[in-house]
């Protein structure tokens, strides 16, 4: 869990809770019904018998019945007894300032909010959705400037209903005077950034469908499944991670400083980071950097 305030909303936990219920509530649930099917998620199983995960999530859960409405009264004396046992405050830098901080939100949600929101109109599936484009396995040829080429892997191609279809590609580490072949693709790796100020950052991306603009830059020079030791991706609150790399260093360096250590089954600092089909920048600026290094 990474905090960086003393409100309610200052963590990634809570925020979590009240992002993933907004989604839920813009599918059609009502605030009560997105809280109990939040609590059913089975990505946060593991979670709930934590005191310190679930004082977390109780804020989340009580923000979103008082900005809908009223908060129950079963969840208001849960919330009082996670602040007198001192659960989701004794682990900050400054417990007082978060007591304090907790205690008035406490106080604001205990009557009804005088102006509840509306909730969320559904959102109506798209009329008409773009297919992503590539398929799962597809081994790609991508054209640099200058006439040379480098590759790219679609880990996996996803279309959902009512979306937009996307792909979660890997960038490889090879460049070649020529376009790749499917043998080629066998013997390569994953591209690691370490250039600036990028500390080993695994060049995975979740990019959109595909489009026009690719046509004369990207090729697909065929189809095989590829394994990578450190890519096993999957979804999490409903984004895709990576749990075959090791958190980013930054959530690492948060972790450290609130004395915590970081499960194995904890998404944050795997989430995949989104970017455009500009695939082929990234493995320039890294060999001009080892070239300006050597």
């Amino acid at each position: 869990m990474g905090a960086w305030g003393y409100n309610i909303k200052d963590n990634d936990t809570t925020t979590d809770v009240i992002d993933i219920m907004t989604d839920l509530m813009s599918e059609g649930l009502s605030v009560d019904k997105a809280g109990k099917a939040f609590l059913a998620l089975p990505e946060w199983q593991d979670v709930l018998d934590d005191p310190e995960d679930m004082a977390l999530i109780r804020h989340g859960l009580a923000h979103m019945a008082w900005t809908y409405g009223k908060v129950p009264a079963t969840l208001l004396k849960a919330l009082k007894a996670d602040l007198a046992a001192g659960h989701a405050v004794n682990t900050w830098d400054d417990p007082g300032k978060r007591a304090k901080a907790v205690a008035t939100f406490i106080e604001k949600v205990s009557v009804a909010n005088p102006k509840p929101k509306s909730p969320p109109k559904p959102v109506k599936p798209l009329k008409r959705t773009f297919a992503p484009g590539f398929e799962t396995g597809d081994c790609l040829a991508v054209r640099l400037k200058g006439g040379r080429f480098t590759a790219a892997y679609i880990v996996e191609a996803f279309h959902e209903e009512g979306a937009h279809g996307g792909n979660v590609v890997v960038e490889l580490n090879w460049i070649g005077k020529s376009a790749p072949t499917l043998k080629d693709f066998k013997s390569m790796k994953p591209l690691v950034l370490n250039h600036h100020d990028w500390k080993d950052q695994l060049q995975l991306l979740v990019v959109p469908h595909r489009d026009k603009t690719l046509e004369g830059v990207i090729e697909v020079v065929g189809n095989q499944s590829l394994k990578f030791a450190n890519i096993r991706i999957g979804r999490a609150h409903g984004m895709w991670v990576n749990w075959g790399a090791p958190p980013d260093w930054l959530t690492v360096e948060m972790a450290k400083e609130d004395g915590k250590k970081i499960r194995a089954d904890d998404p944050d600092g795997r989430y995949l980071m989104h970017g455009g089909w500009d695939l082929g920048k990234q493995i320039l600026f890294q060999e001009a950097w080892d070239n300006k290094k050597r």
